[in-house]
This record gives structure tokens, C-alpha cells and sequence, in this order.
């Protein structure tokens, strides 16, 4: 490790894991939130010491260092890659990982832990806006989707919804945009490219939906809340 301090988090982490498999690899992204980007004038900017162990049951089947500087605009918009990724080989037993960041500036120390069975689910989707920077909460024009699914041919509904608040912890969503498509799944990770007519649109919560059928049968299903900032 870099670092010969007593591991602790203070407070909510500026950064997200996201772990997946898909048999034969495995595949980890860190997502740092610019929004956690230490001010300053015309610019923010964070610089992190970023630790990952995999671990199995005998050890540590993977240690990987990597060192992390990040820019954006004072209104949090990426001005570069704000993740880093990793895809591996999958050694056998690999059960559990564990991040660790350091914040450079801020001389503060992040954990987090987490296990590959909910990266072995059958049905998995993730989405990113297509640019500088990953959020998997940020509306964009154009959202990448990472997908796995069961092999074989599906129409794919891809819908938008606008959020609209009633009362106070009530939101209610409205369709305000679809997509329909014919799709080949592989049965392991796949992308699709969606685009939505989001000039103009006000400034809230919206829903992202996938939804997948074979011969009208609703297969697989999924609702991702995302902002527009």
C-alpha cells in the first residue's frame, strides 16, 4: 500500500465500483464523481492513489495500483476520462474485491468492498453518457448501455420518461420519448447507443427504460434514474 494509515471513510466516497463478469473475464471501472473535485477558480480538480485487491479464498489473486488525476469545470463537466478500468482474466475462486483511494489533496482515505455475485446475474444493464467522462447518473444526447442477456434475437423498447413532482417524496414519471429496435444478444456483454432529443429539456429527474421481448413476451426489464444537470 501507499499509504501507513489506519483505514477508515470519511463520509460519502467520491468514487463508484462497478464490477462485472462474464464467465471467462472480469471487468472493473472506479467512477470519480467531479462533483467531489476539490474548487478552485476556473477549474476543479482531485488527484487520488487508487488500490484494488480481488481476492479468493487462499489470497490475493489480484493486486493492482494505479495513480489518478482528474479536471472538469466548475459546473462538473469532465474535461478527461473520470474512471479507470481494469479487465482481467478470471482466475478461479475470485470472490471478493476491495478499493482503496486516497485523496491526495484532501489527505483523506476512501474504502470500498464488494463481491462478484451480483456481477454473475444473468440479466445486467448499465448505462454511461457518451463523452469525456463516465456518470452512470448523468442524461446525456447520446447514453451507451452495456447489456447481458440470454443469447438470441429481441425487440428492444428503449423508453425516456420525464420526472414530474405531485406532492413532497412523490415523483411521477411521463413518457416523453421512445426508441423500438431489433437486437442480437450474444449472451455476454453487449452495447447499445441510444439518443435522446434532450436540448431543451428542463433541468431534473428523468427515467431511462430497456425493456426486452421475444414474440411479445416481456423478457427482461430495466429503469435507471438519471439527472439533466
Amino acid at each position: 500500500m501507499w499509504w501507513g494509515l489506519a483505514l477508515m471513510s470519511y463520509g460519502q466516497n467520491p468514487f463508484e465500483v462497478i464490477a462485472r463478469t462474464d464467465g471467462l473475464r472480469l471487468r472493473l471501472w472506479v467512477l470519480f464523481s467531479p462533483s467531489a473535485f476539490v474548487q478552485y477558480p476556473n477549474f476543479c480538480q482531485a488527484e487520488y492513489q487508487v488500490e484494488v485487491l480481488l481476492l479468493r479464498a487462499r489470497g490475493v489473486a489480484y493486486h493492482l495500483q494505479r495513480h489518478f488525476r482528474g479536471l472538469s469545470t466548475p459546473q462538473e463537466e469532465p474535461l478527461g476520462p473520470n474512471y479507470l478500468f481494469w479487465d482481467l482474466p478470471k482466475l478461479p475462486e475470485v470472490e471478493t474485491y476491495q478499493v482503496i483511494v486516497w485523496d491526495v489533496v484532501r489527505q483523506r482515505v476512501f474504502y470500498e468492498k464488494g463481491d462478484w455475485q451480483s456481477a454473475q446475474r444473468e440479466w445486467q444493464v448499465s448505462f454511461f453518457p457518451v463523452g469525456k467522462g463516465l456518470s452512470r447518473a448523468e442524461l446525456a444526447a447520446e447514453q451507451l448501455c452495456f447489456y447481458r442477456v440470454a443469447p438470441g434475437f429481441y425487440l428492444v423498447q428503449a423508453a425516456l420518461y420525464q420526472g414530474e413532482t405531485t406532492v413532497p417524496e412523490l415523483t411521477r414519471y411521463l413518457s416523453i420519448e421512445e426508441h423500438r429496435l431489433t437486437v442480437y444478444a450474444t449472451g455476454k456483454w453487449d452495447t447499445l447507443r441510444l439518443r435522446w432529443r434532450s436540448e431543451g429539456l428542463p433541468k431534473g429527474a428523468y427515467l431511462v427504460g430497456l425493456f426486452f421481448y421475444r414474440e411479445e413476451q416481456l423478457l427482461y426489464q430495466a429503469l435507471y434514474p438519471v439527472r439533466l444537470r
